[in-house]
Parts: structure tokens; sequence; C-alpha cells
């Protein structure tokens, strides 16, 4: 049989198990955490640069935004000349 003693060790090192256990869940959560911040700020960084792009293509008159026929310079020089 084991003896009071022995019990003691066994509750210590299963307390101790579940507190490793509480530090290492936390780290990875963070760790995800700070994965799915870093996808989000490429995902915003890549729209912004896109939105930017277009709008430098549509303001210089030498391209057009796709699906905006409005846009074509030829459409902007007829209208400005009339």
């Amino acid at each position: 049989m084991t003896s009071r003693k022995e019990k003691r060790r066994g509750a210590r090192r299963c307390g101790s198990a579940q507190i490793e256990l509480a530090l290492v869940l936390l780290l990875l959560c963070l760790l995800l955490v700070v994965f799915i911040d870093f996808g989000r700020m490429l995902l915003v960084y890549n729209a912004v640069a896109n939105a930017a792009r277009a709008g430098v293509r549509w303001s210089t008159g030498t391209g057009s935004i796709p699906g905006r026929d409005w846009a074509l310079p030829t459409t902007r020089r007829r209208l400005w000349r009339s």
C-alpha cells in the first residue's frame, strides 16, 4: 500500500503538471493571436496598396479600374472635350 507521503508527492506532481500545462497553453494561445494579427495586418496592407495603385492608375489616365467603364481614359477625354 502507499503511504501518506507518497500520496502527497503524487498530488504535488499532478499540481505542478497542471501549472506547466497552463503556462504552455498560455504561450501557445499568445502565439496564435500574434499569427492571426500578423495575417490581418498583411491583408490590410495589401488592400491599401491595391487601392492606392488603382487610384493612381485612374488619376493618371493611363489605365482603368477593372469593372469600371467610366474610368477608361477615352471616356474621360470625351467628357472633358465637351
